[in-house]
Formats: C-alpha cells, sequence, structure tokens
C-alpha cells in the first residue's frame, strides 16, 4: 500500500513487481475535485515487462481494506483517465498485472488533482461582465 496522503496537484510513484500483482495507492481529497490518473510501464522485453492484457487500473472510493465502491470504469496502462467531480472523502487506486520480464516489472503512477469548480474571482467577473451587459441594453432602449 503507498499512500499519497492528502493528494497534492501531482502524485507519482514507480514501483517494481514481480509474479502476479495487487497494489493500492490511497489518497484523500478535502473538497470536490477532478482527478486524471495515468499508469506507464517501463519495458524491456525478457528483462522487464508487465503483461499488457492483465495490467488494469481501476479508483474506488473507501478505504483499500474495507467499505469500496468503484468510480468509474477500469483502464489500461499507457491511457489517460479522467475522474470528475470526486466528492471529499478517501479514494484509492487498485492496479493489478502479471509481470512476464525475467526480472519482472516495472510502472509508474501519476494521477494529478484539479479543482472543478471556478474560482471566486471568476464568479467576480462575470457578474461585472453581466452588469455592463445590463447597463448597455439599459442605454439603448432610452
Amino acid at each position: 500500500v503507498y499512500d499519497f496522503a492528502s493528494h497534492d496537484a501531482i502524485e507519482a510513484k514507480t514501483v517494481n513487481v514481480m509474479g502476479s500483482f495487487t497494489d493500492y495507492f490511497t489518497f484523500s481529497v478535502a473538497k470536490p475535485t477532478n482527478v486524471n490518473g495515468i499508469t506507464t510501464q517501463l519495458s524491456i522485453p525478457l528483462a522487464f515487462n508487465i503483461d499488457s492484457t492483465t495490467a488494469r487500473v481501476s479508483l474506488f472510493s473507501g478505504t483499500w481494506n474495507g467499505a469500496q465502491k468503484q468510480v468509474g470504469s477500469e483502464f489500461s496502462f499507457d491511457k489517460a483517465t479522467a475522474f470528475t467531480s470526486l466528492a471529499a472523502g478517501s479514494y484509492f487506486y487498485k492496479v493489478t498485472g502479471n509481470t512476464t520480464g525475467a526480472f519482472g516489472g516495472v510502472y509508474s503512477l501519476s494521477s494529478a488533482a484539479v479543482a472543478p469548480v471556478p474560482e471566486p474571482e471568476t464568479y467576480a467577473l462575470m457578474g461585472m461582465g453581466l452588469v455592463g451587459l445590463l447597463a448597455a441594453r439599459r442605454r439603448k432602449a432610452k
């Protein structure tokens, strides 16, 4: 189990694995957040390799060893996937697969968190623009 704790803007971890593997990457978010995840592997044929037909990544809400619910669909290595509007709470990535290299395999999980709602300054600018439009319309009507 790898703990990212409170998810920063970008989290990343490189892992060496051997045989059949299941790894968990836990994190929490304090407010609604969008999360983008991607898993890539280092492949050196015959030495380090992960079987691409078995390698999968899933995102779950809850705890890795307790109550949990899958969020969205699982995805394969070397593909980025976005999870939108995650509520505040605990989450974890579950990474599974099988190695085929003589020395196992190496992969990296990267995760980026982005706030899904506009900042207050954006609302202020939108409000000022709306006031300007209303004033212009009122002047035109006179």
